[in-house]
């Protein structure tokens, strides 16, 4: 596979090869589409393949035969038979050397007799098989045995060579021997229970819950749940008195700004030498008592939204710990039909794309939504205190963004959630790709 670079000697691997691993890899489809795995479909030698894998009871008894879906990491079947699938797409892949990686370790006695006679030695007789197993009553029919232990060859030859050794593997093998006489006087009814099981065997399917989509508009209650996880609604309450604050400061400033302008030009217009002033204008201060002024608006403008700020991202951040705490803490307290039921990439999904929205996008756009309303509410204030006049177009202009407002919500809001449910199949199926890296 040349997975491991090679400390030493060489390596040459003359002709095609098709492999299946250890821990069977299914992805999430039919049985046929797992076994074919792109390949075309020939029905003869698909035919020839299951019925060599030991899988054609198991089809007959699935509800819908080889098209029946076998969902997430094969949830719906058995370990046998998703390690059987595995070795039959391997073997259904023409090759000219196949790797069978323990393929026996995961089915009964006579189940993997029947793989080693039907399919090993049978199907692919004229082929190059190696077999990795600990079965060792199959050597026998080996042209060549490679003993390995922790990593490195201990011996190899032929069965014969190996029986007479006088190494421990004689041992094991006489002592495997009397295990397989002592197996063979219990077959018949061994075989017999074996049988009646499978019979009686229900397979019960578990299909995949589709994925909630909520409708309309979004909920007062979840609002209400993200402000209260990040704390008391005392808390909640100063931070909008914060917000409010700033605000208040901040139009004070604007405010400020245009009544020293208007001093200013009625102190340049007015007439030499006088001493009254217009009622607008009831006291005078000087040009450094109105920078002093001023200055001290812009300052208090932002120690304050330095606070707020900080008290909103702080109040964010333990939103999104409680939220994230708290789906965590359901998913490990879940029963295991929530996860056959639910592919892993939507649980990813929950916990990447989503938190990330919750840590990265929600806090910014709240903080904008709070601001700029009480940005455009300390205009509307100013502008009553300078012009009120001004109050009639700034009415039709609100209208009609309101209205703008309600028709893109509506689209992009509907955009925003199959957005959120698409993208569970394609974490899905990228988890599935990473996990049979190997394999394909």
């Amino acid at each position: 596979l040349k997975e491991l670079p090679l400390s030493s000697g060489f390596l040459h691997v003359s002709g095609s090869l098709s492999y299946a691993a250890q821990e069977p890899w299914l992805f999430e489809g039919s049985v046929r589409q797992n076994i074919l795995f792109g390949s075309p479909y020939n029905e003869t030698r698909y035919r020839m393949v299951v019925r060599a894998c030991a899988l054609r009871t198991d089809l007959e008894q699935l509800p819908h035969g080889d098209q029946t879906l076998v969902g997430d990491r094969g949830v719906v079947l058995s370990g046998g038979q998703r390690a059987r699938i595995n070795m039959a797409r391997a073997v259904y892949r023409e090759a000219d050397i196949y790797l069978l990686d323990d393929p026996l370790s995961a089915v009964d006695t006579h189940v993997s007799k029947h793989l080693f006679e039907q399919c090993i030695s049978g199907y692919l007789k004229s082929k190059t098989v190696i077999l990795v197993t600990h079965q060792l009553q199959f050597l026998a029919s080996a042209d060549h045995i490679v003993l390995l232990s922790d990593g490195k060859v201990i011996t190899q030859g032929s069965y014969q060579a190996l029986r007479s050794s006088g190494t421990d593997f004689s041992k094991t093998i006489v002592d495997n021997k009397e295990e397989e006489e002592e197996e063979e006087s219990n077959k018949e009814g061994t075989f017999k229970r074996t049988v009646s099981q499978t019979e009686t065997t229900k397979y019960e399917v578990v299909e995949e819950v589709e994925e909630m989509r909520t409708k309309g508009t979004v909920s007062s209650q979840v609002f209400h749940s993200y402000m209260t996880a990040g704390g008391h609604w005392t808390s909640m309450m100063f931070l909008l008195l914060m917000f409010c604050l700033t605000q208040f400061i901040g139009s004070a400033g604007d405010y400020w700004l245009n009544y020293w302008v208007n001093l200013e030009e009625y102190v340049y217009h007015r007439e030499p030498n006088s001493t009254t002033l217009l009622p607008d204008y009831p006291f005078y201060l000087s040009q450094t008592w109105c920078i002093v002024v001023f200055t001290l608006l812009i300052g208090a403008t932002i120690i304050a939204s330095l606070v707020r700020s900080f008290l909103f991202f702080y109040m964010c951040m333990r939103s999104s710990m409680w939220l994230h705490n708290t789906m965590f803490a359901s998913i490990t307290r879940a029963t295991m039909r929530f996860f056959h039921t639910n592919p892993s990439g939507r649980i990813l999904n929950r916990f990447t794309k989503d938190m990330g929205s919750v840590d990265e996008l929600l806090p910014s756009s709240l903080l904008d939504v709070l601001q700029i309303g009480l940005v455009v509410i300390g205009i509307v204030g100013v502008l009553v205190l300078v012009n009120a006049w001004l109050l009639i177009p700034t009415f039709i202009v609100a209208c009609i963004f309101y209205f703008l407002r309600n028709f893109y919500l509506k689209t992009s809001r509907g955009v925003k959630r199959l957005e959120g449910i698409t993208r569970s199949p394609v974490v899905t199926h990228l988890n599935a790709s990473l996990n049979g890296l190997t394999t394909i």
